[in-house]
């Protein structure tokens, strides 16, 4: 399944402000981590030792929102009206989580971050996959980041990503889906977030 424009398939991780967060300290890791999803193959030596582990970083990321147990228990909730596009909106509804408890995890302020972001990533365009260079401006302009923690960017993200999808799969029904179940999922991310810490931390340890 795909994007009208090859861009966007169920196998792309939308949890950005988590990937950008687990990254660390080191901004060519941030880097590598953002355009992830549009670097191909196994052999990504063509870039930067730090971007290379940001690339690294970001597949560890998603084989982890796969596989451990509380997101598999969320996708399920979801999966029961979403389907096959339970992933996508798993993605935005943890980044959600994650923004609107940013302080639980994070001593860095969320808006300070995510200006850093942006401009960051902002002064790279060139440098990113056809993907990501498209995708940054709709981010910065709508500030994607900051307002993931407010329902109203959590339905916006998910309406948009729904229409970029050629089924239009009505994502934003995870939203009703969401507050329904609310504290199951605050739950369920509230033991898969400390384990992905942990785990990225790792990774970035390794030299």
């Amino acid at each position: 399944m795909k994007r009208r424009d090859g861009f966007l398939t169920l196998s792309d991780g939308m949890n950005i402000l988590a990937h950008l967060i687990l990254s660390g300290d080191n901004a060519d890791v941030r880097f590598g981590n953002f355009i992830g999803d549009g670097v191909k193959g196994r052999n990504f030596s063509g870039y930067p030792n730090d971007v290379q582990r940001g690339i690294s970083l970001h597949r560890l990321i998603d084989h982890l929102s796969e596989t451990l147990q509380p997101a598999l228990e969320s996708r399920r909730i979801l999966a029961k009206e979403l389907d096959i596009f339970a992933p996508i909106a798993l993605d935005i509804v943890y980044d959600h989580i994650l923004a609107s408890h940013w302080n639980n995890w994070h001593q860095e302020q969320l808006r300070e971050f995510t200006s850093m972001c942006y401009n960051e990533l902002g002064l790279r365009v060139q440098e990113m996959p056809k993907g990501q260079a498209f995708m940054l401006p709709y981010m910065i302009k709508g500030d994607w980041l900051y307002n993931y923690q407010h329902i109203e960017g959590m339905y916006k993200a998910l309406l948009g990503l729904g229409k970029r999808i050629s089924s239009e799969p009505e994502l934003e029904r995870a939203v009703d889906i969401f507050l329904r179940e609310k504290q199951t999922f605050i739950d369920h991310f509230w033991d898969f977030y400390p384990q992905m810490m942990n785990l990225c931390a790792e990774a970035l340890n390794q030299k």
